[in-house]
């Protein structure tokens, strides 16, 4: 290695054989890991001026840096490759500008504590004094601080006018670990981020969002009626009717006694805190079907939108896609219909997204056939229209209608929540061949554990009769919540009740009386008399406790126990290498392979095969139009769907974190920052490779 490469640092040829080594020592040892506070301050510095250097002072400060602390270090192209229009808020950051910016900011951290576990805060304190004092004697660092005053106070979108997608979230956090590292830096040596004016966009789509799913309401209450049923009432009657399961499940609806879910990949935790959710359009990929246009083409039809108007709609307006779950207490296998969209599980607060819900029995591109034919993009007119109340993205309150989808596998296969059913016929499989006996081991000698003699006792004093305490207040006249009524409103009328007052009174009272009475018992001379003998007892007992643990009975019960289990262990050791049970051990050995063979021989076999064919086709689907409520109270029900899937529930507008409640692995549990997201958040964890899925803490 004859000089350092100028165009990683910015400073001419070094020659030094001195510095060679040490170069040397800190590249090739720990993969260009030399660079010192210098190497990692003045090059993010200097990250604005490609090719400017600091002449004479550059070798001179590398070596004294060199010399601080050998831990501390970074990839000198790393922080070269950090972008000047992401730290100017120019651009969008990557996920590589992230990464580098982290990876700067850790190195500086780890440094700085290496510098003081080794005592050498002063040496490196006096470098970084010296890059500070050497700035105006330097044209490229001078120029930099002016045009770091220059710069502007806050950065615009791209645009010019408006976020898009992810920009505003993105460059948020990227100044926020900019203003982390500059924590760390020297006054002079900080570089200056911007600031990131709100985005107005993500209240502004939330709101739209609810406009928007309630424009959905009012234009599917004429198709309410195609289900079959008058009015909502009219299925509500119908429901309950049917039979106690569907009742339960529909109680449960209401009550959104169930879970409203989403699946990601466990590649999108790094994601996920930092921009939320994003849907196909936004992201470039998917776990289903890759297509935004036909995406746009089935989500205008479901909600009676021109294709043209819908196209030109935000991304992040657009649904993400989610399903419905039971929860763990609700008694119902997890249907795993959706598994294959990851491994983890985001449930949300109801509370956040409930107004901006909607629902199809199945997926929506099959529940598109219901719908009008496709519309071109750009048609001025000809709204479409559903031919079947399937044909619509369902309000979610609306909910009653998931019923006679969802019933029969919650009723017969207790599977939740699958739409359609699958009935499997009840096969037995071939018996297994009888099994031979279990070797019997040979008897154990018995050996008598020795016994401590009895630990001498004596009888504590009785305490004198307490004083008769008056009878505590009756709660009995308090308020009771009424039929129906809500807990915070019974809360607040019990509260504020005349009664509650007037029993606390008593209460403090009572407490008040009962404390006067036991001071005045415990001044008696009865009780005085008592606390000595109690005194004198407990002296007494434990002089007698020592006296037992010396004494020869004792130690020569000590002296037989260590002796037992000596003689426990050599017992144990002689009757392993007896004849008797090493036979045993061998008769243990045939017996296992002879099982073994037998089982293979069964699994083997052409009966076991054949049931395990019919097996495999030993279920049908069974469409609810089949006469499955014919007769019933919910024969009216139309539109039977003749698929099994998931029922799927879209989310519109933009989602986050912060919507979650629940955090459900299927996976690798959580760990490192996305954990400390969770947490910090509040958000509930769960194991779900269990079921049913158990709260999960780290």
């Amino acid at each position: 290695m004859d000089e350092w490469n100028p165009r990683w640092s910015g400073c001419r040829p070094l020659r030094s054989p001195e510095l060679t080594q040490v170069l040397e020592l800190r590249c090739r040892k720990d993969g260009v890991a030399f660079c010192r506070i210098f190497a990692i301050l003045s090059l993010l510095l200097h990250l604005s001026f490609p090719g400017a250097g600091w002449a004479a002072s550059c070798s001179e400060l590398y070596s004294k840096l060199a010399a601080i602390d050998p831990q501390l270090g970074t990839a000198f192209e790393e922080i070269q490759q950090l972008s000047p229009a992401a730290i100017r808020g120019e651009r969008t950051p990557s996920w590589q500008d992230f990464s580098q910016l982290d990876r700067v900011l850790h190195a500086v951290k780890a440094g700085k504590t290496w510098a003081a576990q080794q005592g050498k805060l002063a040496e490196l304190d006096q470098v970084l004094h010296e890059l500070e004092a050497s700035i105006a004697e330097n044209p490229s660092l001078a120029a930099l601080r002016e045009a770091s005053k220059a710069a502007p106070k806050a950065a615009r979108p791209a645009s010019g006018t408006t976020y898009a997608p992810t920009e505003y979230a993105l460059k948020r956090q990227y100044q926020h670990l900019l203003w982390e590292l500059n924590k760390e830096l020297p006054k002079d040596l900080k570089i200056r981020g911007v600031r990131i004016p709100y985005d107005s966009r993500k209240p502004a789509l939330i709101a739209q969002a609810r406009e928007f799913v309630a424009r959905q309401g009012a234009r599917f209450d004429p198709y309410f009626q195609n289900a079959g049923f008058d009015d909502r009432e009219s299925l509500k009657r119908a429901i309950r009717s049917f039979s106690d399961d569907a009742r339960i499940l529909y109680d449960r609806l209401e009550a959104e006694q169930v879970e409203l879910a989403m699946t990601r990949p466990e590649s999108a935790r790094w994601w996920t805190p930092r921009v939320g959710f994003q849907n196909q359009r936004v992201t470039g990929s998917s776990q289903g079907m890759l297509n935004p246009t036909y995406r746009d083409e089935v989500e205008a039809s479901l909600t009676g939108t021109r294709a043209g108007i819908y196209h030109g709609f935000d991304a992040e307006f657009k649904p993400n896609y989610g399903y419905l779950k039971p929860r763990p207490e609700d008694g119902l296998e997890q249907s795993v219909a959706a598994n294959h969209y990851g491994l983890d599980v985001y449930i949300f607060k109801k509370e956040r997204v409930r107004d901006r819900l909607t629902w199809t029995a199945g997926d929506s591109f099959g529940v598109k056939e219901y719908g009008a034919a496709d519309v071109a993009y750009g048609a001025a007119s000809d709204i479409p229209r559903a031919t079947s109340w399937r044909g619509n993205l369902i309000p979610w309150k609306d909910r009653a209608l998931m019923v006679p989808d969802l019933l029969p596998n919650a009723q017969i296969n207790k599977l939740g929540y699958e739409v359609g059913i699958v009935e499997r016929k009840r096969l037995r499989p071939p018996p297994m061949p009888a099994m031979p006996p279990e070797p019997v081991p040979p008897p154990r000698p018995q050996l008598v554990k020795p016994v401590a003699p009895p630990r001498p006792t004596l009888d504590p004093p009785v305490p004198p009769p307490g004083p008769s305490l008056p009878p505590r207040p009756s709660a009995d006249r308090l308020p009771f919540p009424a039929q129906g009524e809500d807990t915070e409103d019974f809360l607040t009328r019990y509260w504020k009740s005349k009664e509650v007052h007037q029993y606390q009174a008593e209460v403090d009272q009572y407490k008040a009386k009962a404390w006067e009475l036991l001071q005045a018992h415990q001044r008696t001379e009865a009780y005085q008399t008592y606390e000595k003998q109690a005194t004198r007892w407990r002296h007494e007992t434990g002089r007698l406790n020592q006296a037992y643990d010396h004494s020869e009975a004792y130690s020569r019960y000590l002296r037989e126990l260590d002796e037992y289990q000596q003689l426990r262990v050599e017992t144990i050791r002689r009757y392993e290498a007896s004849p008797e049970y090493k036979a045993y051990e061998e008769e243990v050995r045939r017996y296992s392979e002879k099982v073994s063979a037998l089982r293979m021989s069964h699994f083997s076999s052409p009966a076991y095969k054949s049931y395990l064919a019919e097996e495999e086709h030993a279920y049908e689907i069974v469409p609810l139009g089949m006469g499955r409520y014919g007769g019933t109270s919910l024969e009216p029900f139309s539109s039977p769907t003749n698929v099994v899937d998931y029922l799927e529930l879209q989310y519109w507008g933009p989602l986050g974190l912060d919507d979650v409640e629940i955090f459900e692995f299927r996976g690798q549990p959580p760990a490192g920052e996305f954990l400390r997201e969770l947490q910090k958040r509040g958000i509930k964890i769960r194991d779900g490779r269990v079921e049913p899925a158990v709260e999960w803490v780290p």
